[in-house]
């Protein structure tokens, strides 16, 4: 097997080299013109530019351009550009060189270093066209260090750019031994590649085939295209498994997915998912014919457009092709072969291997790609369904979940958002979700039982099997083959198959002070569907359990699981809406004084800043605060009314009458202008648009003061409800990463958050800080903590961690960032550390790494409680962070590395003298020579040790 890899990737190489064309020139800088290398260009914009050099030839390597900043406001770019350079669709274009930095300033999430290219379909100048882009962060280097970033070309392009860029950082970059090369896609197909056509009629049947276009022969491949407007294009279908002979599962393959688009005028933007997760987009070259004013003046044609690739073992596929604006698909090709792209309909004539459209109304899928099953208690897989929703009345046959396991693992119960094996709401028809075994059977000498649950409910929201594996089969780092199958309505889908990774999880002990767990979580699916719930989660160091559920709603089963976590140390509580059915005449007005103009992310109306307790939506949720409080739990609000609004609100007339009674309390009456006014004119009138920002935040802020009040007198009806050293807590969730916001004053400007204020009326303020770069993007939660805690003046801050969820997953090798992310937030010392969409908090594969940083971090959660914060360890290592928490002889220190190269080694020195290091990760004893310690990162890129002194 290992021979036969090795002779695919050479020959793979092969190719590559041998088609390969290299774009750039004068790649060595050796021509140069007024201080600048022939064919290239320095951006000089004396305001906002730094300086540049070419240094001499090095060892016998080329010579170098370079960008030198002193001032971080200003940036430098150094660009090179080739016209009339025919890239066709299919293509992989590579960028790769050298580079080595000097003196760079510590870099924050929006400060970066980067190499990245601009590809056009085509110069035109009486219309617009697409780009193609590429870009790679390039991270602190003393040494000369190389990077590479390959990319497949979307569609044809004719223009080529490359930037080398710093921004917002001083220091220098040097850049050397630079290509760019392009390498043709075949011309030919591979014969033994695996091919599936279909015409875009044969997959969507609600419309009949379209014709419009060019009017030339063979212009489209069957009847003819399909043409939608702001809708998506879906293909079911499933593709044949093949069975790998080594491993008897099914061998994975890569399909690459190309769609035959039309050119529509307007550009649209094409979305691909594949399973309803994120492929690739692009925006749809133009070829229809214009006027000399770049208006339309005929029809277009089709062309063949990349679209992503997708890995599967084969089953059940979903496609889907959406866009916001026009667009008519000809035909789609599936293909195996990474080098070919088809000219027009020759695919259609090659071996097809053996596919099947699927038209059901509805099928069940896994959630996640990565699932898994533990020995030692009971965790869910779980499975969504497409299509329309669809109700079963009592007197109707109902849809049936199938699903076969190995016979060593067991079924422990099932749930989902509105049912389970003990409870129902009104969708279920006050049903409840039973499973029960329906057979076993003998499948490559492993036996395997089959089950089925009836569902009289089917939505896209999540279905849960909750497993545990006997030791009988359980085997750590092992896998596992569940089938399930969706039936309905008289039909019947084809069967899925996923994985299983068996996932060894130790039962551990929870922090004391310190709560963490699942925040905004449907209360009835884990917490009244899984079994023993509490005891469980509490098993897995887990001792905070949040949820949407209401007391007002679930009573007696809410009371309930309240007093089970009390008697186990675990804290409650309950999100609590916020705004519920905002009127019109209290919705916010925009900058042109129109009222209920825009809406915030979710659709909702946005409320107006003028508002109070007398406004009806805000009556609302000081009944529902006190109501809750009232039952002993903490509060949360989910708070996103405000996201990213920026300037867009709110300028109604009993704002603006506010703003002014607002710059006279501070004395500064005389200043009042038209709020509107003084947005339009914030780089002219700074100090006036910073005080309309205040006062924004200070009326986002008297909204909490409001609920406090209400919080604090639910909470005096709630005595004995609680245990004194638990006294619940009043929570807000608003944004705040520095991923997104890179300074406080950003964020209050963009979503009149301030956290001074919000943390003088609630115990804690969540940040959320979710980080979709995997582990490279681990450090931004304490990042974001640090920030927050350094304006407030007080550690009031908790992060909000993201797990995955709504179509979203970290990647296998990605999951293990949650790990870093809890021990480096612990170093910033919050009460709270949460996960949003707690569910797949639950997914075996991703709670196993939580596990891991509590069990590293729990015996010594006195310094994460009581710590000082030690200065003086120091790193030689400009991309390893350090910090510190002491504790009379003692220290726990953090020592990451998300971003550089772990197999390279760094010197940790200390203030004072250390007698004894030990790595908590692996408790490992470190040597301790010359009053430091030297290691790596290979094992982990984030470690915790104790420092005794």
């Amino acid at each position: 097997m290992k021979i036969k890899l090795f002779t695919t990737f050479a020959a793979f190489a092969a190719i590559f080299s041998l088609n390969a064309a290299e774009l750039l020139t004068n790649r060595d800088f050796s021509a140069v013109s007024n201080g600048v290398p022939k064919g290239w260009k320095f951006a000089k914009e004396a305001d906002t530019t730094g300086l540049y050099k070419i240094t001499a030839p090095e060892n016998g390597k080329s010579s170098a351009a370079g960008i030198v900043i002193k001032d971080p406001k200003k940036r430098g770019l150094i660009q090179f550009t080739r016209k009339n350079t025919p890239m066709k669709a299919g293509g992989y274009l590579t960028i790769s060189g050298e580079y080595r930095t000097s003196g760079i300033t510590a870099l924050k999430s929006n400060q970066t270093i980067t190499v990245s290219s601009m590809s056009r379909h085509k110069s035109v100048s009486n219309r617009k066209q697409p780009s193609f882009w590429t870009l790679k962060f390039l991270k602190p280097s003393d040494s000369w260090k190389s990077f590479n970033e390959k990319q497949r070309i979307p569609f044809d392009l004719e223009t080529f750019s490359l930037y080398l860029a710093m921004n917002k950082v001083t220091g220098e970059v040097l850049f050397r031994n630079l290509s760019v090369e392009y390498t043709a896609p075949a011309e030919n197909p591979d014969v033994n590649a695996e091919y599936i056509w279909r015409e875009a009629e044969d997959v969507y049947k609600f419309s009949p085939p379209n014709t419009w276009g060019e009017g030339i022969p063979d212009y489209f491949s069957g009847k003819g295209g399909i043409a939608l407007d702001g809708k998506s294009l879906i293909w079911n279908f499933q593709i044949d498994p093949v069975t790998d002979p080594d491993t008897l599962f099914s061998k994975k393959r890569t399909f690459h997915i190309w769609a035959r688009v039309y050119g529509y005028l307007d550009i649209p933007r094409i979305m691909i998912y594949h399973n309803d997760r994120f492929v690739q987009y692009f925006d749809t070259p133009s070829n229809e014919k214009v006027d000399k004013k770049g208006n339309y003046a005929g029809p277009g044609k089709y062309f063949w457009a990349y679209c992503g690739s997708f890995t599967t073992t084969g089953g059940a596929q979903k496609l889907t092709f959406s866009t916001k604006k026009r667009m008519m698909i000809d035909s789609f090709l599936l293909t195996t072969d990474p080098m070919y792209a088809p000219e027009k309909f020759e695919a259609r004539d090659l071996k097809q291997i053996r596919s099947m459209d699927i038209t059901l109304k509805n099928m069940i899928r896994a959630e996640y790609n990565h699932e898994g099953v533990t020995e030692n208690f009971p965790l869910p897989v779980s499975f969504r369904c497409s299509g329309a929703k669809r109700w079963f009345k009592s007197n109707e046959k109902p849809a049936v979940f199938h699903f076969s396991l190995p016979e060593f693992i067991k079924v422990k119960a099932v749930s989902s958002h509105w049912a389970g094996e003990n409870w129902s709401v009104g969708n279920w028809d006050n049903k409840t979700m039973n499973f029960s075994k329906t057979g076993s059977r003998e499948v490559n000498g492993i036996k395997y039982c089959d089950y089925q649950v009836p569902l009289y409910y089917i939505s896209g929201n999540q279905y849960l099997i909750f497993l545990q594996a006997d030791k009988s089969g359980f085997k750590p780092g092992s896998f596992s083959q569940c089938e399930y199958f969706l039936e309905s309505g008289g039909e019947k889908q084809p069967a899925e198959k996923i994985l299983l990774q068996h996932v060894s999880i130790p039962r551990i002990k929870p922090f004391k002070d310190i709560f963490i767990g699942p925040s905004y979580l449907t209360f009835g699916m884990i917490y009244l569907g899984m079994p023993d719930a509490v005891s469980n989660i509490r098993a897995c160091g887990l001792n905070y359990l949040g949820c949407f559920g209401k007391p007002w709603i679930y009573k007696e089963k809410f009371e309930a699981l309240r007093d089970k976590a009390y008697s186990g140390k675990m804290r409650v509580s309950a999100v609590v809406d916020l705004y519920h059915n905002l009127r019109k005449e209290d919705a916010a007005y925009d900058i042109n004084g129109v009222q209920d103009s825009g809406k915030n992310e979710d659709g909702k109306r946005i409320i107006s800043l003028a508002c109070d307790e007398n406004t009806p939506a805000v009556q609302d949720v000081l009944k529902r605060t006190e109501y809750a409080a009232s039952h002993g739990i903490s509060v949360e609000y989910d708070d996103e009314m405000t996201n990213g609004l920026g300037d867009r609100a709110d300028y109604a007339p009993a704002t603006k009458e506010l703003f002014r009674k607002y710059l006279t309390s501070l004395g500064k009456g005389d200043l009042y202008q038209d709020p509107a006014a003084i947005v339009k004119n914030k780089k002219s009138n700074r100090m006036l648009y910073n005080l309309w920002v205040d006062f924004k935040c200070a009326r986002m802020a008297s909204f909490y003061a409001l609920y406090r009040k209400a919080f604090e007198k639910g909470l005096k009806k709630a005595s004995g409800k609680y245990p004194a050293e638990l006294k619940p807590w009043m929570i807000t969730c608003v944004q705040g990463s520095t991923r997104t916001f890179p300074d406080v004053r950003s964020l209050m400007e963009k979503s009149y958050w301030d956290y001074k204020l919000l943390g003088q009326h609630c115990d804690i303020v969540q940040v959320m800080a979710y980080s979709y770069e995997g582990v490279a993007g681990s450090g931004y939660p304490a990042e974001s903590l640090i920030m927050h805690n350094n304006h407030t003046g007080k550690k009031c801050t908790a992060p909000v961690l993201l797990t995955g969820g709504y179509g979203t997953e970290i990647k296998l090798q990605d999951k293990v960032m949650l790990k870093y992310q809890i021990l480096d937030c612990l170093m910033e010392q919050p009460r709270l550390i949460s996960f949003y969409a707690g569910a797949t908090l639950f997914n075996a594969p991703t709670l196993v790494q939580v596990v891991e940083a509590i069990r590293i971090a729990q015996p010594y959660e006195e310094f994460f409680t009581a710590g000082k914060p030690c200065s003086g360890i120091k790193s030689s290592r400009k991309d390893v962070l350090v910090k510190g928490l002491q504790l009379g002889k003692k220290i726990v220190m953090y020592a990451s590395c998300y971003r550089g190269d772990p197999a390279q080694k760094v010197e940790v020195t200390f203030p004072e003298r250390v007698k004894k290091v030990t790595e908590l990760n692996r408790n490992l004893n470190i040597p301790v020579k010359g009053g430091k310690i030297t290691f790596d990162f290979l094992a982990d890129r984030g470690k915790m040790f104790l420092l005794e002194l």
